[in-house]
C-alpha cells in the first residue's frame, strides 16, 4: 500500500512539474507577440506571492492555506492528469 501511495505521489509530483513547461493560454489565444511569455508555472508563484503578501500586510480574516491551495489546484487541469486520483492524501480545503 505505502509503494502505491509513493508512485501516486510521484506521478503527480512529475505532471505537475510540466507546468513550468505550458505557456498561459491567454498569450496563446489573444497572439501576443513578446520575446518571452509567462508559463503557468510562473503564474501560480506569482499568485501565491501576492496572496500571501496582501495576507500579510492586511487583518484580513482569510485561511491563507486554503487560499494558496486554491491557487495552485486550480491549474492543474492544465495537465492531463485524467483519472490520477489520489485517495490517500487528505486535502481539506473546504
Amino acid at each position: 500500500m505505502e509503494n502505491e501511495k509513493i508512485k501516486n505521489l510521484l506521478k503527480f509530483y512529475l505532471l505537475t512539474t510540466e507546468l513550468k513547461n505550458k505557456i498561459r493560454r491567454g498569450w496563446e489565444i489573444w497572439n501576443i507577440d513578446r520575446e518571452r511569455v509567462e508559463s503557468v508555472a510562473e503564474h501560480i508563484y506569482g499568485t501565491c506571492i501576492l496572496a500571501i503578501s496582501i495576507d500579510s500586510e492586511f487583518e484580513l480574516d482569510i485561511d491563507i492555506y486554503k487560499v494558496v491551495m486554491m491557487i495552485v489546484l486550480h491549474e492543474q487541469d492544465i495537465v492531463e492528469i485524467k483519472f490520477l486520483i489520489f485517495k490517500n492524501i487528505q486535502m481539506s480545503i473546504y
